[in-house]
C-alpha cells in the first residue's frame, strides 16, 4: 500500500511458492493481473539473470540465486522507496558488478529513493549520491562520496573511510586558497584545509595512500614493516621513527623500492586538516 520495497539480507523467500510466485507476490497484492503481471515478472527475472528458473522452488536455488529472486521481487513493483540490507553480500564478484549497474539504471530511470545498507565501501562509493556514516547510533557525516573521501568531518570518519591515516600536525600558516602550511613530525608540507580553518597550532591531519610516497631526500624517516603485492604495485606498510605506534601505508610501483625491515623516507604531498571542532571527536 505504501509502494515500499524491501530487500532482506536473509532473502525472506516463501519456500512453498515458486520463483515466479515469489516475484509476483507484490503485484498480486496490488491487484495487478495477467497478462501484465506475467510480463513484469518475466522482465524482472530477466533483469537479475534468472530466465528459466520461474517454476523452481527457492530450496533448489543457490544462495546467490535466492538473493536475485529477492531483488526481482522488490524491483518488479517499481516502488517509490526501496530499503536494501546488504543485498549483494551473497553474490559473486562479477554478478555484484552487474547488479550494481542495474541498481544505478533503476535509480536513474525511476528516481526512486534507495536507502542502501552496506559495509563494502567500494560498493557504497560506486552506487551512492550521498553516504551517511554512522557509529554507535550517531550520524557522523552525510555527504557525497567524493566529499566524504576528500574532506572527512572528524577523526572517526577519516580513519574509517578509504583506509585513512590520522597524524598529529601543527598548523604554521593561515589558510590561503583552501591550503595551509603544516609541520608533521618536524617536516613541513602544504595540505588542504577549510577556508575558515583557525590557526590554533595543533591539529589532526588525514592522509590517504595516494598522499604519500617514497622521498628521494628529506621526508619522514620510517621503517618498512610489510609488503603486499597487489598486482602491478606493492602496498607498503611502514612505521615512522617519530611515532612507531602509527602505521603508514602507501603504494609503490614495481620493483619494490625496499623490503621489510629496511629504512625509507616518506614524503607527504597532500592531506586534509580535520576541522578543529571535529578533530576533538574521539575515534571509535
Amino acid at each position: 500500500h505504501r509502494k515500499l520495497g524491501i530487500v532482506f539480507q536473509s532473502y525472506a523467500l516463501w519456500p512453498h511458492m515458486t520463483v515466479a510466485e515469489n516475484v509476483a507476490y507484490g503485484l498480486t497484492v496490488a491487484g495487478v493481473r495477467d497478462p501484465e503481471r506475467s510480463k513484469r515478472v518475466a522482465a524482472a527475472l530477466d533483469l537479475v539473470g534468472l530466465n528459466g528458473f520461474a517454476e523452481r522452488r527457492p530450496g533448489l536455488l543457490s544462495g546467490g540465486q535466492r538473493q536475485r529472486v529477492a531483488l526481482a521481487r522488490c524491483l518488479v513493483t517499481e516502488p517509490s522507496l526501496v530499503l536494501l540490507d546488504e543485498p549483494l553480500a551473497n553474490l559473486d564478484v562479477h554478478l555484484r558488478a552487474s547488479m550494481e549497474e542495474e541498481f544505478a539504471r533503476f535509480h536513474e530511470r525511476t528516481g526512486t529513493t534507495m536507502v542502501y545498507i552496506t559495509h563494502d565501501q567500494a560498493e557504497a562509493m560506486a552506487l551512492a549520491d550521498r553516504i551517511a556514516v554512522m557509529d554507535r547510533g550517531r550520524l557522523l557525516q552525510l555527504a557525497t562520496p567524493s566529499m566524504l573521501f576528500r574532506e572527512p568531518a572528524n577523526v572517526t570518519v577519516a580513519g574509517f573511510i578509504g583506509d585513512g591515516m590520522v597524524l598529529p600536525a601543527t598548523i604554521l600558516s593561515a589558510p590561503q586558497a583552501g591550503r595551509c602550511k603544516v609541520s608533521v613530525f618536524g617536516i613541513e608540507t602544504v595540505v588542504r584545509c577549510r577556508p575558515d580553518q583557525a590557526v590554533t597550532g595543533q591539529a589532526k591531519l588525514c592522509l590517504r595512500a595516494r598522499d604519500i610516497g617514497i622521498a628521494e631526500e628529506g621526508g619522514l624517516a620510517a621503517t618498512v614493516e610489510r609488503l603486499s603485492y597487489q598486482g602491478g604495485f606493492f602496498r607498503m606498510e611502514a612505521r615512522p621513527a617519530a611515532d612507531p605506534d602509527i602505521v603508514l601505508h602507501l603504494d609503490a610501483a614495481e620493483p619494490a623500492p625496499a623490503q621489510a625491515g629496511e629504512a625509507i623516507r616518506i614524503a607527504i604531498t597532500d592531506g586534509w586538516i580535520i576541522p578543529e571542532s571535529a578533530s576533538l571527536d574521539k575515534a571509535a
